[in-house]
């Protein structure tokens, strides 16, 4: 899994901690909220998902920290973040105010009697600022250990991490299959000879064309074990050999169940995962007859009265008691009305209508009703039907853009298009008329 994710997922385990876990007891009749105390399996495993940010930011600055020695100290930190879920467990916060607002009496009267808080920012910190301190020792620490203490990085093409299970000398530990693959480089043999291919650059390399000296190598050889010439009778300590094997093999156990179980997790947490990654949103239920209706019909009503005001889907204010949403056929209510209120609102700002002329296709630009007073800003054609319109047009729209028509043609996306759609028409109508006259080319010349 990328650090992304490992991120996502120790943001939700802090987010979780910092929230009152909540469940909902009847009594009387009624359904009450109560909160309730974490379990402290649910604690320690929400503490051990929170740590994944400490490793994300270490593996991030392992080039200045050199090595990773800070586990007792994140196993510690993990304890305090358990012990500080059980001991101190937060409360949910009431905040008791009524208020009421009507948009029409005769329609819904909406009232909010309160607020029940149920996360806390300051808890949140708090988690940031433990989990904090891990980097800042792991930091510090570095100064303390000396630089010939340090493991040297044996390659380049192993990632930072590598030191940790890698040594630097290959002739100390050779190096295996398995640290190779999880290095994202796989050892292939072809016609005798020995290849690297590193999954991470997408590269092939020679094991025999790599350098073998002593000063350091961007690359780690692939090498066995140089066995010696002379054979000279071992002498077999049996119970440190039988303690060494089982140790091994109780080393290999763990480490195949801690994979495992790695394994195990990724994947359920991907399940868990599944119904919020089903669309683009990542809106857990999101469906075009439940949610995507009640969202268009919310926002047709709120458009009714405001454009730019704030909704809060939560909130029981903006619940729809009209229809059920979770049936497989819903309506979206349009209200043809908020169009032409919208076209005809005196405030809509200038750049908007501008914007929408350019977007709009050419051919659609005839079809916007308007009585045109004036061809030209200039006013020196007039247009307007009768003597006594265009009277009124010089004593009231003088100053009104959408009376000319040079404001639509000249906004136009594409006057070719235009020409193909209506063409003809505007020829027949104004433009051979203009062309009769040296004003009248010019203003067609004109871009």
């Amino acid at each position: 899994m990328n650090r992304n994710i490992l991120l996502f997922r120790s943001a939700a385990a802090i987010l979780c901690l910092a929230t009152v876990p909540l469940d909902m007891t009847p009594s009387s009749g009624l359904n009450r909220l109560v909160a309730e105390r974490r379990s402290l399996l649910l604690s320690s495993i929400l503490a051990l998902e929170s740590l994944w940010l400490v490793h994300v930011i270490h593996d991030m600055l392992l080039p200045l920290a050199a090595t990773w020695r800070q586990f007792p100290m994140a196993c510690i930190v993990w304890l305090v973040i358990v012990l500080l879920d059980q001991c101190a467990p937060l409360d949910l916060s009431v905040t008791l105010h009524r208020q009421c607002y009507a948009v029409n009496m005769d329609y819904m009267t909406y009232c909010s009697s309160g607020t029940v808080r149920v996360g806390h920012w300051d808890r949140c910190m708090l988690l940031l600022s433990i989990l904090g301190s891990v980097v800042a020792a792991s930091l510090v620490s570095r100064h303390r250990v000396s630089a010939n203490m340090a493991p040297k990085r044996p390659s380049a093409i192993f990632p930072p991490r590598a030191p940790s299970t890698l040594t630097a000398s290959p002739t100390t530990r050779p190096m295996v299959v398995i640290d190779a693959i999880m290095c994202g480089i796989v050892p292939l043999r072809w016609h005798g000879t020995q290849y690297l291919f590193d999954l991470k650059v997408w590269l092939w390399l020679r094991v025999d064309e790599l350098e073998t000296t002593d000063k350091p190598s961007p690359i780690l050889p692939f090498s066995a074990p140089t066995l010696p010439t002379q054979t000279t009778q071992p002498n077999w300590d049996w119970p440190s050999l039988l303690g060494m094997r089982s140790v091994q093999r109780l080393l290999g156990l763990l480490g195949i169940v801690y994979t495992g179980i790695t394994l195990w997790s990724n994947t359920t947490y991907l399940n868990v995962l599944e119904t919020a990654l089903a669309n683009d949103y990542g809106w857990a239920g999101f469906n075009a007859t439940g949610m995507h209706a009640f969202l268009a019909n919310t926002f047709n009503r709120q458009l009714l009265t405001s454009t730019d005001a704030s909704i809060a889907l939560h909130g029981p204010a903006f619940g729809d008691p009209l229809q059920s949403y979770n049936s497989s056929a819903t309506s979206v209510a349009w209200y043809p009305t908020v169009a032409r209120r919208y076209l005809f609102n005196a405030s809509a700002p200038l750049h908007e209508l501008v914007a929408g002329l350019r977007a709009m296709h050419p051919c659609q630009m005839p079809w916007m009703f308007t009585q045109y007073c004036w061809l030209d800003l200039d006013r020196t054609w007039e247009m307007a039907s009768t003597s006594q319109r265009q009277a009124r047009c010089a004593a009231l729209s003088q100053h009104n853009g959408a009376r000319y028509l040079e404001t639509s043609l000249r906004n136009l996306q594409d006057w070719t298009v235009w020409r193909s759609c209506w063409g003809t028409s505007f020829d027949i109508g104004i433009g051979n008329d203009l062309a009769a006259s040296v004003p009248g080319r010019l203003w067609l010349q004109h871009p």
